[in-house]
């Protein structure tokens, strides 16, 4: 054998990490070494590892490697419930050396799936509920999920939207399969220009659905609502903090200055329904609006936006509070959630960090998200009397839009 050949043969696959990559290889593996091998919170941290990783097969690679040089039965666990992901093929050589480390400390329970992981997780796919969320910007909230049915027919598919701020929901069930509702997640995504639907814990997906039920209030509901009930409620635990709160830290602190092409960006990617805040409370503010632009008085600009600031920082504090504030809570929480999934990280802090300010005891109007809020909702409401962005980021019309974002009058 040639000298080439030895080098070729003995050639290693490397796995090269950013400083931040390792900073998460580190913390992921952490958390996974504290876990406990037979408690159910491993199997729904596993379930939040599998949405959080899916597609980067480096850092499962990486991940497995260190567990397997350390092995323990949490780790082997997390080994099993990650390795089917890795599609790479240098990459799954990494994973099928950690598999070999882990046999040779005597973990071999399930030795076929270090070999052949696709062929054992296909039956078993089938056999565990799982829920997706998807983040189309015309819908309020959309979730959908696949549930094994006791008496071994077929599963059955469950998906729930909302529109017009959880004023009309609509919900599904179905007969279906595995096959069947895959092709529905990818019809969907064909629609879905900005993030395709994401996997989400069961738990979580359960929440939301029941969540949805609690903002739609007392309007009349469809039969399958009930039954979408008796499905999701075994998986549905109140107590449980959203899903978010798993995959991001509380901020060391909030910023309360996001600029102004951020703020833009942040609202074209999330639904506009939601957010909005209703016609009939705001439309006090809004005549006071009107009122501070037509007056006779004349009044220094910045003495008129000053006035106009105050009026909306008042709309945000008087409509957005009590159930209101968890109300947008809740939405800023989702927000980040699907953000951080579209690895759209910035904009994934912002949202979290709305959350986060909403949590506590501040005042709502000292964010500029929430102050954007009252704007946008204005603007939606009375477009005719709102501006519009224009040429050379001038805005038509009797108002225009600050440095932060927010529509004051000219």
């Amino acid at each position: 054998m040639s000298g080439k050949d030895v080098s070729k043969k003995a050639k290693k696959t490397e796995i090269s990490l950013s400083g931040d990559e390792r900073l998460e290889l580190e913390m992921l593996h952490d958390r996974l070494v504290v876990q406990d091998p037979n408690g159910h919170s491993l199997q729904a941290y596993l379930q939040s590892l599998r949405a959080v990783l899916r597609g980067r097969d480096k850092m499962i690679a990486a991940l497995l490697e260190k567990l397997s040089k350390a092995p323990t039965t949490a780790g082997f666990k997390a080994f099993l419930g990650l390795v089917d992901l890795i599609e790479v093929k240098d990459f799954r050589k990494i994973a099928r050396q950690a598999g070999y480390r882990f046999r040779q400390k005597g973990f071999v329970e399930e030795r076929e799936r270090l070999s052949a992981p696709q062929a054992v997780l296909v039956p078993k796919e089938a056999k565990r509920a799982v829920m997706h969320m998807v983040p189309a910007l015309d819908v309020d909230w959309f979730v959908a999920g696949l549930f094994p049915n006791e008496a071994g027919t077929e599963p059955v598919a469950v998906s729930a939207y909302s529109e017009n701020r959880f004023a009309q929901l609509t919900v599904g069930v179905v007969k279906s399969s595995q096959n069947a509702y895959r092709e529905f997640l990818q019809k969907l995504a064909e629609h879905l220009p900005k993030q395709a639907p994401y996997e989400v814990p069961v738990w979580h997906g359960a929440r939301i659905y029941f969540e949805m039920l609690e903002f739609h209030g007392d309007r009349p509901l469809s039969p399958q609502v009930e039954h979408a009930k008796r499905i999701l409620k075994p998986f549905h635990d109140p107590q449980k903090r959203p899903y978010a709160h798993d995959l991001l830290p509380p901020p060391r602190e909030i910023q309360l200055q996001v600029p102004g092409q951020k703020l833009a960006e942040l609202f074209e990617s999330i639904p506009a329904s939601p957010v909005l805040l209703p016609r009939e409370a705001l439309l006090p503010y809004y005549e006071r609006m009107l009122q501070l632009q037509r007056s006779v008085l004349v009044v220094r600009r910045e003495i008129q936006e000053e006035r106009a600031a105050e009026l909306l920082a008042q709309a945000a504090d008087e409509l957005i509070t009590g159930s209101s504030r968890g109300y947008y809570q809740r939405l800023f929480e989702e927000f980040a959630l699907a953000l951080k999934l579209a690895k759209k990280d910035e904009l994934s802090q912002i949202a979290w960090m709305v959350a986060q300010h909403l949590a506590g005891p501040s005042r709502v109007s000292e964010h500029p998200v929430v102050m954007q809020i009252v704007a946008f909702s204005m603007h939606s409401h009375w477009p005719k009397d709102f501006a519009t962005q224009a040429d050379d980021d001038e805005l038509q019309g009797a108002f225009e839009r600050t440095e932060s974002g927010l529509i004051i009058p000219r």
